[in-house]
């Protein structure tokens, strides 16, 4: 079977992938009870967030050298590191150790994020056909599964010191999986001497579409649990649910853009994709009861599942194989760019209005992807 083998050849970079879902599933679920343990406001979990966008952009200047000169041992000291920020995350109790824990979060996740993407284009490059969306799908399903075990943990009344040490091992466990040569042929060969001329309109266009696709995911990971319980008056499994019904639609619209790619003009899958994301996310904002917002959520995590890796494959695609790792992490640090202007403007928003205000201006910000972006990054990847 074809995605068997697709499995087999991403086997490393899906390894790293769910080391990292893994960290972020079980925040997304153990959320308000950090929230309350730490003694937060939204405000200040919305700046305890941002830190780690922080730490991801600190790490993202560095990410294309460190694959160069470690390759896959980054990318396991990207999953350790990030094993470090989920005990940084048990271990805190006022919320300048909950942001110091994001941070280091951030730059486990930053590095990560270059390195594996990067692996993934170079395969993709190797083998002539498409494979970001397969082990992003990983990250989604692992994802989803990390936050309903955290939100079952939650409602059972397991201490989140307990919840989050398993995390830590479970993470642990994937870093040793990441192993194997698979795509380095092209790092060995890039020159030395530099990136190549960088491909400016393709990373501009393929870093707005980052943006977009970060600011959906970010929301979703740090908010959707919240907003079912504050909005929609959903227990804590309730609530739990919120991340890991996005987890699973993102994991399943993956996996259908895998095999969609067969068939499909990416652009047209990728303004498709958006139009739905944008429609979800406005339904889970000013849905009228519990079943509606999981609908919505539904519709978001569907919607916004290709829009990442669809956006990194073109940019891949589209670049140079001496400028890719360049135009992959600059156009990364464009897309982090999200996690640094949505959390503060989410708390903002919630502290203002609610959460449903913070929602419907995801939903306006994902609605420029089938208007503007999606053409855009299609005509700039085609040039080059």
């Amino acid at each position: 079977m074809q995605m068997l083998a697709d499995l087999r050849l991403t086997r490393a970079p899906s390894a790293a992938f769910a080391a990292m879902a893994l960290f972020w599933g079980t925040l997304a679920a153990t959320v308000p009870a950090l929230k309350t343990r730490a003694g937060m406001s939204d405000v200040e979990l919305g700046l305890a967030i941002l830190m780690a966008t922080m730490g991801a952009a600190v790490a993202l200047f560095a990410a294309g050298w460190a694959d160069r000169v470690a390759g896959l041992r980054a990318t396991r000291g990207a999953a350790l590191v990030l094993v470090a920020a989920i005990a940084g995350l048990a271990l805190a109790r006022d919320p300048l150790a909950l942001a110091a824990a994001l941070f280091l979060a951030g730059i486990g996740s930053g590095l990560m994020d270059v390195s594996v993407n990067l692996r993934i284009a170079r395969i993709e490059a190797a083998e002539g056909r498409g494979l970001m969306s397969l082990a992003h799908a990983v990250y989604a399903l692992v994802y989803a599964g990390a936050a309903l075990c955290a939100g079952l943990a939650r409602q059972a009344g397991v201490p989140l010191e307990i919840t989050l040490g398993a995390a830590a091992l479970a993470a642990l466990a994937m870093s040793q999986l990441v192993t194997g040569t698979t795509g380095d042929a092209e790092a060995r060969d890039a020159p030395a001497g530099g990136d190549g001329p960088r491909p400016v309109a393709l990373i501009a266009a393929g870093g707005a579409v980052l943006f977009v696709g970060f600011l959906a995911e970010g929301a979703a990971d740090g908010w959707s649990a919240l907003h079912l319980e504050r909005s929609a008056g959903a227990s804590a499994l309730a609530g739990a649910m919120g991340p890991v019904v996005l987890g699973l639609t993102l994991g399943l619209g993956r996996i259908a853009a895998q095999a969609a790619l067969r068939y499909a003009d990416e652009a047209r899958l990728l303004a498709l994709a958006g139009t739905l994301a944008a429609a979800g996310t406005a339904l889970a904002a000013w849905a009228p009861g519990l079943a509606a917002t999981y609908l919505g959520f539904a519709c978001m995590g569907l919607g916004a599942s290709v829009i990442l890796p669809l956006g990194l494959a073109l940019i891949g695609r589209g670049a140079a194989p001496a400028a890719r790792a360049s135009a992959i992490a600059t156009a990364s640090f464009i897309g982090y760019g999200a996690f640094m202007l949505g959390p503060p403007v989410m708390g903002a928003l919630a502290d203002w209005q609610g959460l449903w205000l913070s929602f419907a201006w995801i939903a306006a910000s994902i609605a420029l992807v089938p208007l503007v972006l999606a053409p855009w990054l299609a005509r700039a990847a085609a040039r080059g």
